[in-house]
């Protein structure tokens, strides 16, 4: 249970201090893994 609150407790301070993210699913197929990266990509790029 300590675990399940821990975690909770660091999604929330990390929302609070407006931390950038960036939540995506796992990719399933070839197409979806392109799409992926690309969406990783432009996430890091946009942080600069």
């Amino acid at each position: 249970m300590a675990c399940a609150r821990t975690n909770e407790l660091t999604i929330y301070l990390i929302k609070q201090r407006r931390v950038p993210t960036l939540e995506l699913d796992y990719p399933t197929n070839e197409e979806e893994v392109e799409d992926f990266i690309a969406r990783i990509k432009n996430f890091l790029e946009g942080l600069k």
